[in-house]
């Protein structure tokens, strides 16, 4: 399995690859058999919008909690915690790497006021970093709302 980031690029074999703006787990064992397995967030139900793109601000993946050893750190191997920018927080199950699930998410309220230069395009909540802490706790920043500290109640050791 190899996981994309946004503008970078990976060398499978003798090939290179770039992928641009998506973070997707692919499998594959030649160029010609690589199949996307990682689902893109859907908005919620009555959204106002159709997709994240349409929401304004930036979407894509941006950064998924990774433990690093650190003791007081999430060390389950079967959850992935990302944030996608606009599209806030996304938790999935990846205990069958076939076929993860979303089985949680969170997007914060758009906010009501500027306390930065970005999103310069439109004012829309933009999650930013993902740290999950060993007692459960997750901590997300957002450019203009600051931290939020939520909890999962699926957290698997």
């Amino acid at each position: 399995m190899v996981a994309f980031d946004s503008v970078k690029m990976y060398s499978i074999g003798s090939s290179m690859v770039t992928m641009w703006h998506r973070r997707r787990s692919l499998t594959c064992c030649s160029m010609a058999a690589i199949e996307v397995l990682f689902p893109l967030p859907v908005p919620p139900d009555g959204a106002p919008y159709r997709n994240f793109c349409e929401r304004g601000g930036r979407f894509g993946p941006h950064n998924q909690h990774q433990p690093q050893n650190q003791d007081i750190l999430y060390q389950g191997e079967d959850l992935s915690f990302v944030t996608y920018f606009n599209g806030g927080l996304r938790i999935y199950d990846i205990s069958d790497e076939r076929l993860p699930q979303e089985v949680g998410y969170f997007l914060p309220p758009d906010p009501r006021e500027r306390r930065g230069l970005l999103p310069a395009s439109k004012l829309v909540a933009q999650t930013e970093d993902v740290i999950v802490d060993n007692r459960g706790n997750i901590f997300i920043s957002d450019k203009n709302h600051g931290i939020y500290v939520l909890r999962y109640d699926g957290l698997n050791p």
